[in-house]
């Protein structure tokens, strides 16, 4: 199991209490919440020696980065839904959209520790955007807050999104996670190579017709002394482009299938890899 940040340990620590206490699988009480002053968000302090909850197995450093974290995310998602909804130029929008991931994958280190990769949950991006247009009016720019602190639900929302991405990462084995990592990776090279294959199984289709009709031309040519030699110069010409065309379509097609081949070995051989990891976690357990 990856050596996992006790921000993350935090969020499964404060589920677990949560859920124990009323009985049921139940989201955990929020690890930050934000005060309002000046109409901006402001993490409220870390708690008092003697009023640390049990399941706050932060320090107040590891607390006010994951606060300030949690702050960058919510700003950029702000100016992300804003600047969609408001159809703002593709540019702005772009912009906005690159600073939001960056402040997404800042906040995954904090919380799943530098051994994470964002590749483990690659629509975990796009899900926060999708909760976020639920709690943030377009007018709001992030640094300046309504008086209703939608911050706070953003928060509420937000870490059981991150327990589940802990639950399919860094809460899983280490051979685990390579499997699943590399399931994602040669599923999404196979696809989309095989995306490519029809294309490329037609345009050698037609190449290798176009060929077959060159040659066949060559040869009425040398049984038809009626055509001119300028006219069967022409043809060689022709039959010249048509195996370069042929030739170009085949490697094309060719790469693609060896493309498919290699990334479907390798899907195999991590599966080898995986049953035999876990065969022998077994063993040992």
């Amino acid at each position: 199991m990856s050596n996992l940040s006790n921000v993350c340990l935090s969020i499964r620590s404060s589920n677990n209490k949560t859920s124990t206490a009323k009985g049921y699988a139940s989201n955990g009480k929020a690890l930050v919440s934000f005060t309002n002053k000046g109409g901006v968000n402001t993490l409220k302090a870390y708690p008092k020696a003697d009023k640390v909850p049990s399941y706050l197995l932060m320090d107040e450093k590891e607390y006010t980065a994951y606060g300030n974290a949690i702050k960058y995310v919510y700003n950029s998602a702000c100016h992300v839904n804003a600047s969609t909804t408001n159809k703002e130029d593709e540019s702005i929008i772009k912009v906005y959209t690159t600073d939001f991931h960056s402040c997404l994958s800042d906040l995954a280190i904090i919380v799943f520790g530098d051994t994470f990769s964002m590749q483990e949950y690659p629509s975990f991006g796009t899900e926060v955007l999708a909760m976020a247009k639920t709690y943030l009016t377009t007018t709001m720019d992030g640094d300046v807050s309504p008086a209703n602190l939608p911050i706070n639900r953003f928060v509420k929302a937000l870490e059981p999104m991150l327990l589940s991405v802990a639950a399919h990462s860094v809460f899983l084995k280490d051979y685990e996670r390579d499997y699943n990592l590399a399931c994602k990776r040669c599923n999404s090279r196979i696809n989309k190579a095989t995306a490519q294959l029809d294309k490329a199984q037609a345009e050698y289709d037609k190449a290798l017709s176009e060929l077959d009709k060159a040659k066949e031309q060559i040869v009425k040519d040398k049984s038809d002394s009626t055509i001119k030699a300028s006219t069967k110069k022409t043809h060689e010409n022709n039959l010249d482009k048509a195996q370069k065309e042929f030739d170009a379509k085949k490697s094309v097609l060719d790469t693609v299938k060896n493309t498919i081949d290699t990334w479907k070995i390798k899907l195999a051989d991590a599966e080898k890899t995986y049953k035999a990891a876990k065969a022998a976690d077994s063993e040992n357990s």
